[in-house]
């Protein structure tokens, strides 16, 4: 999935240029992933995952992408989005659709992310540069319990 996330990073950054439109990289965290593998098994993780993915997926625009990036990670990369007030609409969206508990065989599990954001081309031009600086804000946004999303800031 990271291979076809690229492909499709690489020929959206060319529209977004060749447009003069804005592009935003999305770093989405689940909160304590690791308890709940630990707590009720992979096969409970991997349920949180699919529903995770399954829900961004249903609430983000059909030009958006999701990718599971890697462990509990999630990259989203939104064509023309880069004002501070649309990332809010697309953070909440997803804080809303992640509201309702995830049902497992086991559990029903509430599941809260963490997020944070980088925009092409303030924040970089280049994915390793995105991924890098949506990731330190995540990183940022991890510092807040519960739901939150944190865009890059070159000065913190």
């Amino acid at each position: 999935m990271v291979w076809l996330f690229e492909q499709h990073f690489d020929k959206t950054i060319k529209l977004a240029r060749r447009n003069r439109v804005p592009l935003t990289l999305m770093v989405v965290d689940l909160d304590n992933f690791k308890e709940i593998n630990d707590t009720y098994g992979h096969a409970a993780g991997d349920a949180v995952l699919q529903a995770v993915g399954e829900r961004m997926v249903d609430i983000l625009r059909e030009s958006d992408l999701v990718a599971r990036w890697g462990g509990d990670e999630f990259t989203i990369l939104l064509y023309d989005v880069g004002d501070t007030e649309s990332l809010q609409i697309v953070a909440n969206k997803i804080f809303s659709a992640l509201e309702n508990p995830v049902d497992t065989d086991q559990q029903s599990l509430v599941v809260e992310v963490s997020m944070g954001t980088a925009k092409y081309p303030r924040d970089g031009e280049d994915i390793d540069t995105l991924l890098r600086h949506a990731d330190a804000a995540m990183y940022e946004a991890k510092k807040t319990t519960g739901n939150s999303c944190s865009c890059f800031d070159a000065d913190h």
